[in-house]
């Protein structure tokens, strides 16, 4: 479905069966739950996808690890141009490395990576974190794997062994 400038544009890689199963299992469950709009682009389609379909969104994704790398330069240009006016962008493609330069210029530098199970709120809280105390704590089932930044123009909304695993910055 598309909303226009209220829709998030979800980017995956049909290629990478593991990770888009995970994308399918976890993002598009919580983005259904949480009643957003979206749409979702698949960067291994054969069909050139028209610039405005990549247009008017309020959120570009990358919906799981390796999908960055396959996104052609042209489009990560159109997402770097809509995020400096203004858009939002989350990447749940850790390997940052792999990205075309328009895309890695959003990003915080990665300093660290490891597996993390403990989890903590950072201070002094963030609207991302509203519902849960800044301090609080918890360990997740399982260890996962996390990159932190120490980038000072980010703020840590969710820290692992010190580290910013989620950190947000005002873009624009």
């Amino acid at each position: 479905m598309h909303a226009g400038n209220r829709s998030a544009l979800i980017m995956i890689d049909s290629r990478i069966a593991g990770e888009k199963r995970d994308a399918e299992l976890e993002l598009f469950a919580t983005l259904r739950h949480l009643g957003l709009a979206f749409e979702v682009w698949d960067v291994a389609d054969s069909f050139p996808s028209a610039p405005a379909h990549f247009a008017d969104r309020a959120l570009y994704v990358l919906g799981h690890d390796g999908v960055g790398k396959a996104v052609p330069s042209a489009r990560a240009r159109q997402v770097a141009a809509a995020v400096q006016s203004g858009a939002g962008f989350l990447s749940l493609d850790r390997r940052v490395e792999e990205w075309p330069a328009d895309l890695q210029a959003l990003a915080p530098r990665i300093a660290a990576r490891w597996r993390c199970q403990d989890l903590r709120i950072s201070e002094p809280g963030h609207y991302l974190s509203a519902g849960h105390a800044p301090g609080s704590a918890w360990r997740l089932w399982q260890p996962v794997g996390c990159a932190c930044t120490a980038d000072e123009d980010w703020q840590a909304v969710v820290a692992a062994n010190g580290g910013a695993t989620v950190a947000v910055r005002e873009g624009g």
